[in-house]
């Protein structure tokens, strides 16, 4: 056993010096059970460690060997054939160092083989079961995964399109509400001028027979007397001249000129005409 170990770490030894290009570096190291004719079955594979010494070569070699030895037992008795093979990058295969193990008898086997009612038959046996159903679990996991993440998806993509339209909706009841707006207040300044111009024509309407008295020095155009304009003739003939000019200091041409029709028309009343 000792001198396989010391075999078997030579073989490593001499495949971890070599200068590798990118595409021929070690990526990891197979155990295999040898078949005539095949490929043979995985037993174990070691990942490569460039920072690996000179000592830690020599325990990976007795691993694998006592790796394989444990192989061979579960199979049953005979001599069984493996070998140890560097596969490079991207998969390929390396070189292959071949040995052969003997198992180890027990007293109470009597079925030969890798399914023998043994204690490492039975191990086997249950580690195999457990193994696919690991497997199994992982590949029902994986596909549960693999259908959620897809329905995730299609619910990201449905919540981006929503929000891309709500932003648009919410866009065009702004303009909405905006063009709204604007019209409101070009209504309500249509109004204003049209109530501005109403009152100046009132205005105007109510000035214009006392302007056309005023100007023909005699009542032409005939004007309307109601209690008001008495009250507010009376009003007129009892203010003295320094309340006059304070009142005319306040007011606007077109009401200084209703004031002074107004006092014209007191006055004249005061004097008897």
């Amino acid at each position: 056993m000792q001198d396989l170990d010391r075999k078997l770490a030579t073989f490593l030894r001499g495949e971890l010096i070599k200068v590798r290009t990118e595409e021929k570096k070690i990526s990891k190291f197979v155990l295999r059970h040898a078949a005539p004719g095949a490929k043979g079955n995985e037993v174990d594979s070691w990942s490569h460690d460039s920072r690996m010494e000179d000592d830690d070569i020599q325990t990976l070699a007795n691993e694998m060997v006592m790796r394989a030895q444990t192989d061979a037992d579960g199979l049953g008795p005979g001599v069984h054939r493996y070998t140890v093979s560097t596969v490079l990058a991207k998969g390929s295969s390396g070189a292959r160092f071949m040995f052969r193990l003997r198992a180890v008898e027990e007293s109470d086997d009597e079925i030969a083989g890798e399914d023998s009612p043994t204690t490492k038959g039975l191990l086997q046996q249950l580690m195999r079961h457990n193994e696919a159903n690991q497997r199994l679990l992982a590949q029902s996991l994986g596909a549960i995964i693999g259908k959620q993440t897809q329905q995730l998806d299609r619910v990201y993509a449905r919540m981006e399109k929503l929000e891309d339209e709500r932003a648009t909706t919410f866009l065009a009841l702004e303009e909405a509400k905006t063009d709204q707006h604007t019209r409101d207040m070009e209504l309500m300044e249509a109004n204003a001028n049209e109530e501005r111009k109403q009152q100046g024509f009132k205005k105007i309407m109510e000035l214009a027979p006392v302007v056309v008295n005023r100007i023909a020095g005699k009542d032409v155009v005939p004007t309307k007397t109601d209690p008001l304009a008495m009250i507010i003739q009376n009003l007129g003939a009892s203010l003295n001249e320094e309340q006059i000019r304070a009142i005319v200091s306040q007011l606007k041409p077109e009401q200084q000129l209703m004031f002074g029709e107004i006092m014209r028309v007191a006055n004249q009343k005061g004097n008897g005409n």
